[in-house]
């Protein structure tokens, strides 16, 4: 500037540099496709989600359609160009156009900011807007070198699910953030088969860098039943689910409702377990261990339900330990050890659950587990009764084309009448991948796992059918 500052002038400089949130309420306009230039006034959860930028260094945002958010991370990126000195933040979008149109919007929010709180450009192109401060804003569409760059102080991929290469592009960037710099990464749904889906649910399993922030259609408060009936009149369930609800699935191939998957994803994200236990820290893409949701209980039956892995290279072994009674899973096992230690851990795990029924799938690897658990005398093995053949029984639960329909029908069932007991996000993130294939056969999506899920139906199907079998439960049964 070529005038000195006013001491009003330097205070509010003061003030902006301080909340993100202060200068965008104060000094932000936007332009409405409807109202023209219209002040930028943060909702509440626009507020919020600025306030988990600062908070913390990596964010993913799973939102709604027309939530104000490009205008919201424009708005930051600025901020941060404005009120620090070499401060590097590159935006990526899904082609051309778009990454043109996300620096458009930071242009305007500049072009109207009062004249001292304008630093001033020394470099403004369709693609780049460099300050004086040091600082500068590039916008450029996905392609497989973007993000090969010196360091970034900030990296905002826009629109992550339909990014290509944007595995290739995160690999690339995430070196040039490590020494200090920050992610924002938010999008609409597009499926469960790429990269956004899997940093998603890792984040919601606390497995990743990402702090999860949730955005749904109802945050918006203009945004009411009458809007919604307006979309539902004129969108397609996939789109409705894409667009408005944000959800990952349709009903077009999901196995497991969608609404109530949904709602058990909220709940169990905010769910933390009390003891997390032999954690394969070996495992790089999923450290996983037993999670303890509740200690066992006096007086308490319990099931365990296994699912020991096939023996392939990428294959879980799985394992839940259900409360009898209210069908409540209080432990989750999920890891890639070996077989053998594998079965001692769950035999240790089920004696621990007041010697939980043993309720193993006796498929492949699952005959050895079966044997392991009868060679040390553990006291209550299930012992399944084939519906076609009355009288003749076989020592743990057998998977095949007659009784995984059985399973999947117990679990639907329990899910869709709010009784599925399920506290484990993991368990919820492969209910979510379970779907019908072209065949028409019910499993996890290409490249995902449903070892969690066999286990639970396991549990579920033996929690409904063997009330009168196992005469060694606890007299306090009846």
């Amino acid at each position: 500037m070529n005038r000195c500052l006013t001491q009003a002038e330097f205070q509010e400089i003061l003030r902006c540099r301080q909340s993100p949130a202060y200068f965008i309420n104060t000094y932000g306009f936007l332009r409405d496709p409807i109202r023209g230039k219209v002040p930028f006034r943060l909702y509440r959860f626009q507020e919020i989600t600025c306030a988990q930028f600062l908070k913390n260094s990596f964010n993913i945002i799973l939102k709604s359609r027309q939530m104000g958010l490009s205008w919201l991370v424009a708005g930051y990126a600025l901020w941060m160009c404005l009120f620090f000195e070499e401060k590097k933040i590159l935006m990526i979008s899904i082609k051309d156009a778009t990454a043109k149109a996300l620096l458009k919007k930071v242009r305007y929010l500049y072009s109207h900011l009062p004249p001292f709180l304008q630093a001033e450009l020394v470099d403004d192109n369709m693609s780049k807007m460099s300050f004086v401060t040091g600082s500068e804003i590039e916008s450029v569409p996905t392609s497989e070198e973007a993000g090969r760059s010196e360091s970034l102080s900030l990296l905002i991929i826009d629109e992550a699910a339909f990014v290509r290469w944007i595995e290739d592009i995160w690999q690339a960037s995430f070196p040039t953030l490590s020494t200090g710099g920050s992610a924002i990464i938010l999008s609409t749904p597009n499926g469960m088969d790429n990269f956004y889906y899997e940093l998603w649910s890792r984040s919601l399993e606390g497995k990743s860098l990402f702090n999860p922030v949730r955005v749904h259609w109802w945050y918006h408060p203009e945004r009411t039943q009458g809007w919604l009936a307006i979309q539902k009149a004129n969108m397609s369930a996939s789109q409705l689910a894409q667009e408005v609800y944000g959800d990952f699935v349709t009903t077009g191939n999901l196995v497991f409702d969608v609404a109530a998957l949904r709602a058990l994803q909220e709940e169990c994200s905010m769910i933390v377990p009390i003891e997390t236990r032999f954690t394969d820290e070996q495992d790089q893409d999923f450290p996983c261990g037993q999670y303890i949701f509740e200690k066992p209980k006096a007086k308490t039956d319990y099931i365990l339900s296994v699912d020991p892995a096939k023996g392939g290279a990428g294959d879980y072994h799985a394992a839940h330990i259900l409360e009898r009674h209210t069908g409540k899973q209080v432990a989750e096992y999920r890891t890639r050890i070996s077989l053998d230690v594998f079965n001692h851990k769950i035999l240790e795990l089920g004696a621990e659950y007041n010697n939980a029924l043993a309720a193993i799938e006796n498929n492949n690897m699952g005959i050895a587990t079966t044997l392991f658990f009868q060679h040390h005398d553990y006291p209550r093995i299930y012992e399944y009764v084939n519906p076609l053949k009355p009288g003749r029984t076989e020592p743990g639960f057998p998977t095949n084309s007659l009784t995984r329909p059985l399973l999947i029908d117990e679990l639907d069932k329990s899910l869709r009448e709010g009784v599925g007991g399920v506290q484990g996000i993991r368990t919820v993130n492969e209910l979510l991948n379970f779907c019908w294939s072209r065949s028409g056969k019910a499993e996890a999506q290409s490249g995902k796992h449903d070892d969690l899920v066999i286990a639970l139906g396991i549990g579920r199907y033996v929690r409904n059918h063997s009330k009168n079998q196992d005469i060694s439960w606890p007299v306090w049964l009846g």
